[in-house]
C-alpha cells in the first residue's frame, strides 16, 4: 500500500504538469519598461492599421513583408499622436530588404496606407552609411547620416547639412550588426528639433534640425519600401513621452571624433 502511494505521487504530479503545459497561452510580449507604453501586444495588431496582405502577427512578432517584389511604399501606422519621445524596438530580416521606423508623421493617403515624415532608417549594413540614417520621406530625402552629428538648416531652398562630428566610427556601429534568428535594439530619442538614433546600444546619429519644415509631432509608422521581395520583423515595441529633455550622458556607447569622410550615395529615386 505504502510503495502503490508513493509512486503515484509523482505521476499525477506529472501529469497535471503535462496538462497545464497543454493549456497554456502563447508567450505574451514582455511588459514594457517602466514608463514606457507598449505599441504591440504579442499577439494582434490591435492599434494599427495597414494592408493585411503584407502585415501580420507571426509567432508573436510583427511580420511584414512579400515573396513577391513590394510595388510601391506602404505602412502600418499606429493610432495616435507622439511628439516628443523615446522610442524602443526590436528587429530583424528574414530576407534583406529596406523598411524603417516613421515618427512625426502624417498620413497622405489612408487608402494605400502611405505617410511621409522622419524616418529612422531600418536596413541591412551592407547599405553602409544609409544604416540607421535619419530620412525625411516626402520631402528633403537623407539629412542625417550614419555616425554624424549633423545640425541640419536651409540656405537659398536648399538643404543645408554642417557635421560637427562623428558619433561613433562608422564600422564600429555597423559591425554590432545582429544577423537573422537574432535582434537588434533601436532607440529612437526626438524632442523639440534634437533626434537621436541608437543602435544595438551604440549612438548612431545625433541630429538637430533647425528647417521649420521638420515636423514637431505625428503618427508612428512600420514601413516596407518599395522594390524587391523582403521580409522584416519587429518585436518589443515601447514608448515614453517625454516632458523634458533626456539627459543621455553615459547611457549610450559613443567615441566622439570629428566627421568622418562618408562616400557620395546616391539620392533615392522618387517616391512611389
Amino acid at each position: 500500500m505504502i510503495f502503490r502511494r508513493q509512486r503515484r505521487a509523482p505521476l499525477a504530479a506529472l501529469a497535471l504538469l503535462v496538462i497545464g503545459m497543454a493549456a497554456a497561452p502563447l508567450a505574451a510580449e514582455p511588459a514594457a519598461p517602466p514608463g514606457f507604453t507598449s505599441l504591440f501586444d504579442g499577439k494582434t495588431l490591435n492599434g494599427w492599421r495597414g494592408d493585411p496582405a503584407l502585415w501580420s502577427v507571426r509567432d508573436g512578432v510583427i511580420d511584414g513583408g512579400s515573396d513577391e517584389p513590394v510595388k510601391h511604399a506602404t505602412y502600418l501606422i499606429h493610432e495616435g499622436n507622439f511628439a516628443d519621445f523615446e522610442l524602443h524596438f526590436k528587429y530583424r530580416f528574414i530576407a534583406d530588404g529596406n523598411s524603417g521606423f516613421q515618427i512625426r508623421s502624417r498620413v497622405i493617403d489612408e487608402a494605400k496606407f502611405d505617410v511621409a515624415g522622419y524616418q529612422a532608417n531600418v536596413v541591412p549594413p551592407g547599405q553602409n552609411v544609409r544604416f540607421a540614417m535619419l530620412y525625411d520621406m516626402v520631402g528633403r530625402s537623407e539629412i542625417a547620416l550614419l555616425s554624424e552629428k549633423v545640425e541640419i538648416s536651409e540656405e537659398n531652398g536648399k538643404v543645408k547639412r554642417v557635421i560637427s562630428g562623428s558619433v561613433n566610427p562608422i564600422q564600429t556601429i555597423l559591425s554590432s550588426y545582429k544577423p537573422y534568428p537574432e535582434w537588434n535594439d533601436y532607440v529612437v530619442i526626438a524632442y523639440g528639433n534634437r533626434i537621436i538614433h541608437v543602435v544595438n546600444g551604440y549612438l548612431a546619429v545625433d541630429a538637430v534640425d533647425l528647417n521649420p519644415a521638420g515636423a514637431r509631432d505625428g503618427v508612428l509608422a512600420l514601413q516596407l519600401d518599395f522594390g524587391s521581395a523582403m521580409r522584416v520583423q519587429f518585436k518589443d515595441i515601447a514608448v515614453k513621452r517625454l516632458t523634458a529633455a533626456p539627459d543621455i550622458s553615459g547611457r549610450f556607447q559613443t567615441i566622439a571624433g570629428p566627421p568622418q569622410t562618408t562616400p557620395e550615395i546616391p539620392r533615392r529615386p522618387p517616391h512611389k
